[in-house]
């Protein structure tokens, strides 16, 4: 089974007046040596333009879409329309990356607990983790303006070291994938002016972090489970407690030794101190929001 002959018929252009998007629809006629020649053969036929080459009649428009049709009865010819546009070409780029964090709690559900010695003190220096995350790199030729999907490099600042509000759907040839809401952080942006096209090379720079469901974070509580990727959350706890009655800060003492407590103790969430009898069932947990959050829905990603 192989492609025999391949013919170009004609060439149609039309544009978009709204998007400033031109497309050339070419036709080719191919011929086959097997009626039973598959669909994918014939269009990954290296007799036919690749997805995302140049027209080789008009500069700067790429191959978006390939479509084939068979011709009469014979099942030996094909009619495969090859589509072009000037939109410029997306480039996706996966990757991982380790981000090593001190650990503060185990994982598992439902319960997590403090990282502590048998005695109860934090370990001296502190144990670490590695957190393995995924990354995407967004490389594509803009335009400068203000519109959806152009290049402003005032904007820049707005969306650099910011998570997403809303689900980011990535389509690289019909490869879909979502960045949920609260999960992507934009690590950077950078851009290079090429004069002669009059275009911008922009590089986005993502990293995906998936949310923890079983965390509970009781201060503040607006941070809801599925918004907990990129927030830092650490035990409630402290050597000072509030006092209930001035409102002030005073040390917490040891009971039984009436002194001082030297190593910080779990606090009730409030500012108080845990009571000897409480359990890690009882410990509350604080998250520091480290990123705003952005729509990123005009990056036209």
């Amino acid at each position: 089974m192989a492609v025999t002959a391949t013919n170009k018929v004609r060439v149609v252009e039309s544009a978009n007046s709204s998007t400033s998007q031109d497309t050339y629809e070419v036709l080719y006629k191919v011929h086959v040596d097997d009626k039973d020649t598959p669909l994918d053969d014939v269009l990954n036929s290296p007799t036919l333009p690749a997805l995302g080459s140049e027209f080789d009649e008009i500069p700067y428009n790429f191959c978006t879409d390939k479509q084939a049709a068979l011709v009469g009865s014979t099942r030996l010819v094909w009619h495969v329309t090859v589509t072009y546009t000037n939109k410029p070409l997306t480039i996706y780029s996966w990757g991982t990356k380790t981000r090593r964090e001190v650990l503060t709690e185990t994982s598992g559900f439902p319960d997590t607990f403090p990282i502590t010695n048998s005695a109860g003190d934090p370990f001296s220096p502190a144990l670490t983790k590695d957190i393995h995350m995924l990354t995407l790199k967004v490389e594509r030729e803009e335009q400068s303006g203000t519109s959806i999907g152009q290049f402003d490099p005032g904007n820049v600042v707005d969306f650099v070291n910011t998570v997403n509000s809303d689900d980011i759907s990535i389509d690289p040839l019909g490869a879909p994938y979502v960045i949920s809401a609260y999960t992507g952080l934009m690590e950077s942006i950078t851009a290079v002016y090429n004069p002669g096209k009059d275009v911008w090379k922009v590089t986005y720079n993502i990293t995906i972090r998936k949310p923890d469901p079983y965390w509970t974070i009781n201060t503040p509580e607006y941070v809801a489970a599925d918004k907990n990727a990129w927030v830092k959350r650490v035990l409630d706890a402290g050597l000072r407690e509030i006092d209930p009655d001035s409102a002030q800060r005073r040390k917490i003492f040891d009971l039984t030794s009436r002194t001082a407590t030297t190593k910080p103790l779990p606090l009730d969430g409030n500012g108080v101190a845990l009571s000897g009898t409480s359990t890690p069932s009882d410990y509350k947990w604080l998250g520091f929001v480290q990123f705003d959050d952005q729509q990123w829905s005009s990056l036209a990603l």
